[in-house]
């Protein structure tokens, strides 16, 4: 099973949810991450990179993805969860 960085699901374990920072409410992919309060943040990729991911890797993520969005996103995340399984 491949191993995502904290926060960030399998491709294929979406559920709805809000953006906390534009508040779209879709099944695109989020970074998921605890704050020091314990409450819990969850943003869109994009958003959590444009507005200082704190492990950097939604920006790692993004380049390797090209910029990729929303189901493009989802898709490349499969592809990676494939090849790493395999």
């Amino acid at each position: 099973m491949a191993e995502y960085p904290p926060g960030q699901r399998a491709p294929h374990d979406r559920v709805d949810q809000y953006c906390d920072t534009c508040k779209a409410y879709d099944r695109h992919p989020r970074h998921i991450h605890g704050n020091n309060d314990g409450s819990v943040t969850r943003k869109h990729m994009d958003c959590c990179r444009d507005s200082g991911c704190p492990d950097g890797s939604c920006a790692r993520i993004l380049a390797a993805a090209r910029g990729a969005r929303g189901e493009g996103l989802i898709a490349f995340l499969a592809a990676a969860q494939r090849r790493a399984e395999d």
